[in-house]
């Protein structure tokens, strides 16, 4: 499974991997970044994409690399605020285009806890929404939307823009998204 977040916390991390079994796949090896998420070969279950950097991650001066300590560091490399998010060297870079490619060939993609303010990741869910017929979004939010509300909410976060961004894409179809009115935890118990 391959899961995408924005959150730069450890709790996937810390209660899926252990010194015996390694479920989550972070695309690190012994610290270093090798973006490795694809190995057919390998035990993980789950790939686990931080699209804003991690409280592990850290930038090595001596080396000049994005490295991950595997536990919180004092200065972690994490993209937060609401300013312009996208970084141009890895992991992000890579991480990004990953999560890009993917949504070019799933049927459905499921949002859990996301509240869609992040414009250029809007960016991405629009145009990947728009391209296929049949690609869908499952929202899992426990405010009472509508596909239209939560449509119309989207287009009015892309409307405001700040001066680093050239546009933004506004209109996701509310056909293409299904609201599921529960919390994450009542969701994956469910």
């Amino acid at each position: 499974a391959n899961v995408f977040s924005l959150n730069y916390d450890l709790i996937w991390e810390k209660c899926f991997n252990s010194a015996q079994e390694r479920l989550i796949e972070t695309g690190f090896d012994a610290g270093r970044w090798t973006g490795e998420l694809d190995d057919q070969l390998g035990v993980s279950k789950v790939r686990l994409a931080k699209l804003h950097g991690s409280t592990d991650w850290f930038f090595d001066e001596e080396t000049e690399e994005v490295r991950s300590a595997g536990d919180a560091v004092d200065e972690p490399l994490i993209i937060f605020g609401s300013a312009y998010k996208m970084q141009s060297f890895d992991p992000f870079i890579s991480l990004l285009s990953r999560f890009r490619n993917r949504l070019q060939t799933c049927s459905l993609c499921v949002f859990v806890g996301y509240s869609f303010q992040d414009r250029y990741i809007n960016n991405i869910l629009i145009q990947s929404l728009g391209s296929q017929l049949a690609r869908a979004a499952l929202v899992v939010d426990p405010a009472s939307w509508s596909s239209e509300q939560l449509s119309a909410q989207i287009e009015s976060t892309q409307s405001s823009r700040s001066l680093n961004e050239v546009l933004n894409l506004k209109r996701v179809n509310p056909k293409r998204l299904e609201i599921v009115g529960k919390t994450a935890k009542d969701f994956y118990q469910d």
